[in-house]
């Protein structure tokens, strides 16, 4: 759970689709289903809506951190990931007039381990028994909302409420930048286990596998470099230094690596520097 930039304006196909349909604007609470499976049947606008949250989220969940698009090394490299994806009304659409199309209400979110017909065990886990194990995101998430000060839109990139527990892959607040940034660690802690689900089986599992991944890479990294090759401590905080920045830089396709919080926790300082000195092609702003 990182910060999420919002969109800077209202893309042009959302716009035009609430001035010429006044009444969807306008409908009640009720009808707010129906307004939006209306609203996505107009293509051109959705697919519109679509994309600029993907290019300002930089193709990544708001609020678990999974890739929304396809990997570099995939065959449909940069393609969304069908049937792993959804629109996300931050304030449910039910929760007054004019919510359903209101372009600040809305983030790109994946499915919330809905999507069944994959093999990728970090967006569907097949060994966990009950869909309470898989489900995060929007789909817990449903009707409720986020305690306040606990939308990622807010959050501080320089010191984001919330950390990552590297021995467990658990997301938990980081309780000093709460205080700092005046969010209620209760709160936040509730939002991330209880709302939105972020610490259900299947994502703490993705989080500790790819732990161990960067803990083995860098081992194999500092004997290699390190020991075979003779590089003195300077040059070996160097090559690290390129390492953490290879984890934390968007592809070629603007995306970001997946659960890019625990990227940024596992290497610590050295994360931190390289987001200060590379904050340009991060959309934080």
């Amino acid at each position: 759970m990182k910060r999420v930039p919002s969109l800077a304006a209202e893309p042009a196909g959302l716009a035009a689709y609430r001035a010429a349909h006044p009444d969807d604007v306008a409908a009640p609470r009720a009808q707010a289903a129906r307004v939006w499976e209306r609203f996505k049947d107009d293509r051109a606008a959705y697919h519109g809506l679509r994309a600029a949250l993907l290019d300002r989220q930089q193709g990544l969940c708001a609020y678990c951190e999974q890739r929304l698009l396809h990997p570099p090394q995939h065959a449909r490299a940069g393609d969304l990931v069908f049937g792993d994806y959804q629109i996300e009304h931050v304030e449910p659409k039910s929760t007054g007039q004019g919510a359903v199309l209101d372009w600040q209400n809305l983030v790109m979110c994946c499915g919330g381990g809905t999507y069944t017909h994959t093999a990728d065990a970090t967006r569907y886990d097949r060994r966990l028994g009950g869909a309470g194990d898989n489900e995060s995101c929007g789909q817990a998430k449903g009707d409720l909302s986020l305690a306040p000060g606990c939308d990622p839109r807010a959050f501080d990139w320089r010191m984001p409420p919330v950390t990552v527990n590297l021995l467990d892959g658990r997301v938990v607040p980081d309780d000093p930048a709460c205080r700092a940034a005046g969010i209620d660690p209760d709160a936040l802690k509730n939002t991330i286990d209880e709302i939105l689900q972020l610490n259900c089986e299947r994502l703490r599992y993705a989080r500790t596998a790819l732990l161990k991944t960067l803990e083995d890479t860098r081992d194999i990294t500092q004997e290699v470099f390190g020991l075979w090759s003779g590089l003195d401590a300077e040059e070996q905080a160097r090559l690290l230094g390129v390492l953490c920045g290879s984890e934390l830089r968007p592809d070629s396709h603007g995306c970001l690596p997946a659960f890019w919080t625990a990227r940024r926790v596992y290497f610590g300082p050295l994360a931190e520097r390289w987001i200060a000195e590379h904050s340009d092609v991060l959309n934080f702003a």
